[in-house]
């Protein structure tokens, strides 16, 4: 059966002049090009095509490979805009269309997005940039795991990452070495399954070095006060109780921890998040 909006491999059963028939299993015929066939090409071969609707909402092929396909998240940029919508580049010789009303604020040409790739009601190929509607919740993730990952978004806290397609992500700038840009893919390790669904990920292999329950605690009070928090080894013991319930030896020890593992900064006041900026 055809699968619109995927690249599939389709049997060659018969070549014209101008073109080759390649036929599904369900006995359905499509026609690819003859400067896009192999030039070895035989009857009986298994091709590789995209298949999708054209402008006629009649399906076509090509061996053309296209950023992204249906139900993938790709980086794609837009280059036209009309008053319903915007069209991207997918890198075949058809673009993909963004609906106005899909975008959180207009698309502007030669500006690339994060968009998600779904067949819309006449099974034409749309995208749109509202991805937490089409991603769902990991579950089956182990720390330590190592996934593919698409960066989408850059924040105060870090960069917001989408995972085999399907699950958002996060990266810190405080667990960032080396520089990564929004539309890169890169590779990166499970550091911890969130209780919302998401992923929290680090850039290198997951070692035997774990943080304890404090340490973890202080990290997040920090992405959660925009990286800075205003207790250090000086401060009231007292302050210290009060934000988290342990002496003012524990958390000594507990920022002396971070700060050696390059998470944190010591300051005068206070202690703040490392960032790669």
């Amino acid at each position: 059966m055809l699968q619109i909006g995927r690249i599939q491999p389709l049997e060659l059963v018969r070549i014209a002049p101008n073109y080759g028939v390649l036929a599904s299993d369900d006995g359905r015929e499509l026609n690819l090009p003859h400067q896009e066939l192999p030039s070895d090409a035989q009857v009986t071969d298994k091709i590789d095509v995209f298949v999708y609707s054209d402008g006629n909402q009649q399906l076509v092929c090509t061996t053309q490979k296209p950023f992204a396909q249906v139900g993938e998240i790709g980086y794609l940029q837009v280059i036209a805009v009309h008053t319903q919508g915007a069209f991207m580049d997918l890198g075949i010789d058809k673009d993909i269309f963004v609906p106005s009303k899909a975008q959180f604020t207009p698309m502007q040409v030669g500006q690339s997005y994060a968009v998600y790739i779904y067949l819309d009601q006449q099974n034409r190929l749309a995208a749109t940039p509202r991805l937490e509607e089409h991603l769902t919740l990991s579950g089956h993730y182990n720390r330590g795991d190592k996934v593919q990952a698409l960066v989408t978004k850059r924040s105060e806290l870090g960069y917001q990452v989408v995972i085999d397609h399907q699950y958002l992500g996060m990266i810190y700038h405080n667990e960032i070495f080396k520089r990564i840009s929004v539309g890169q893919s890169i590779e990166a390790y499970v550091y911890k399954n969130r209780e919302d669904g998401k992923l929290d990920l680090r850039l290198q292999p997951i070692g035997d070095v774990k943080l304890e329950p404090l340490q973890e605690q202080i990290l997040e009070k920090l992405r959660a006060d925009g990286g800075y928090l205003a207790l250090n080894d000086k401060s009231d013991p007292k302050l210290i109780a009060a934000v988290f319930g342990v002496s003012k030896g524990q958390y000594k020890k507990a920022i002396g921890h971070l700060y050696r593992q390059h998470l944190i900064k010591l300051s005068a006041h206070g202690i703040m998040l490392i960032s790669d900026d």
